[in-house]
């Protein structure tokens, strides 16, 4: 009993002593943190482009197709892949006839598309060389737009350029952006696009090009052209593609949030650095990605304002653009299907009719827009009709579709833009 008497004394003495010095003892609990599991992935196409391959094995793939106006042109042409990317080789026959030759790929529906473009010299002593990524639409019209490089007697640049036109083939080209001379023979070429108003470039993870006004009429579903074109007579010259890959968007969705969290955060695992962040916006938060090379090793985390962490993946995981995740025992619904209209430059237009029906044909929702329809099952199939009103006129939607009632497969919560015109 004496002993406990002392021990108790030497406690409270030793607590009186650290707390005159600002010490303080609290009782902590800690509290698991939830788990963060893939809902949906965003890859919809890669390939490295890096094996050993002769002519006729690539000839041979059941993805790539090979073609172009070079074999029509009788243009010396050729191609192989080895561990340094595909090369395609081409010589023009005439100083004033562009010879090309490509690989393109399926027809797919997709947002952002992203390949390694290199071009051989800094400079030829005549004509033009350029090795661009086209995104074409699969439509019979010729038009796209590429990140390219151009060389010359003058130098080396790398261009955004526009083109539309007919069956025959492009009439009409503008250059949406422009580099200087002097760039390296080596880029990431990265273009995001609806096909429709919006439109960005990535060169090697620096945005350097971004709209949404634009009128590109180029519909889903795209195709990828690998192209070298030229008019240089000198003998072949190759560009080479590597680490292609296409994804459903440029951002990670972390949906089902708890209330207290406050921002969701990428960590680096070699370093614990963080590498890209967003803040919470209702019940989920969208980090962009357009800036990085799929797949991303990162580890997912969600945290309160105060720091705490509050949910995350166990350890890191690898991400691509359009990967939806969420806290785990949350994603069977119901979940909001939003249906919001804007004008072509992306002024928010309000008060225009909408339905919403389900597979059944069945009114779940009726309303003026923006109209949340927030009973939407997980993995029904619903359709969203808007109309006109007055000087505004339905044009399309944002995955470019120009029927006024677009259909939605909910898997999370979903929000759906009509264009108009006004």
């Amino acid at each position: 009993m004496l002993r406990m008497f002392f021990l108790i004394v030497a406690l409270a003495l030793f607590a009186s002593i650290y707390s005159s010095s600002g010490i303080t003892f609290t009782s902590t609990g800690a509290s698991a943190a939830a788990t963060l599991t893939k809902v949906s992935s965003g890859l919809v196409a890669s390939d490295p482009l890096n094996k050993d391959l002769t002519m006729q094995q690539l000839e041979s793939s059941s993805y790539w197709k090979f073609g172009g106006d070079a074999a029509s042109e009788g243009a010396p042409y050729n191609f192989y892949e080895n561990s340094n990317g595909l090369h395609i080789g081409v010589e023009a026959v005439s100083a004033s006839t562009y010879a090309g030759f490509y690989a393109v790929s399926p027809n797919s529906n997709f947002v952002l598309a992203h390949v390694t473009v290199t071009t051989p010299d800094s400079t030829i002593s005549q004509g033009i060389f350029e090795s661009g990524v086209y995104l074409q639409t699969s439509s019979d019209e010729v038009n796209y737009v590429t990140c390219t490089s151009s060389t010359t007697s003058s130098g080396t640049l790398w261009e955004l350029v526009w083109a539309t036109g007919d069956a025959s083939g492009a009439t009409s080209f503008t250059t949406l952006w422009s580099s200087g001379t002097g760039m390296p023979l080596t880029e990431n070429c990265t273009i995001i696009t609806n096909g429709n108003n919006y439109l960005k470039l990535y060169l090697d993870g620096s945005l350097v090009y971004s709209s949404s006004s634009l009128d590109l009429k180029i519909p889903e579903p795209f195709n990828i052209y690998l192209e070298p074109e030229t008019t240089y007579t000198g003998g072949e010259l190759y560009a080479s593609f590597l680490n292609y890959f296409l994804t459903s968007g440029e951002y990670l969705t972390v949906m089902g949030l708890p209330s207290n969290a406050a921002k969701v955060e990428l960590i680096n695992p070699s370093n614990s650095e963080v590498i890209a962040s967003a803040s919470k916006s209702g019940t989920s938060a969208q980090i962009e990605l357009g800036e990085f090379i799929f797949p991303i090793s990162a580890e997912i985390e969600v945290l309160t304002s105060s720091g705490n962490v509050v949910a995350s993946t166990p350890g890191a995981v690898s991400l691509y653009g359009g990967d939806v995740y969420s806290t785990s025992g949350i994603t069977s619904g119901p979940f909001s299907l939003i249906v919001k209209t804007e004008s072509i430059s992306g002024v928010t237009i309000t008060g225009l009719y909408t339905t919403i029906t389900n597979s059944s044909g069945q009114t779940v929702d009726e309303g003026f827009s923006p109209l949340t329809y927030s009973e939407a099952a997980n993995g029904q199939t619903y359709t969203a009709c808007v109309s006109n009103y007055g000087n505004d006129t339905f044009e399309h939607w944002g995955n470019g579709s120009t029927n006024p009632c677009r259909t939605v497969t909910i898997t999370h919560d979903t929000t759906v833009i009509a264009y108009y015109s006004t």
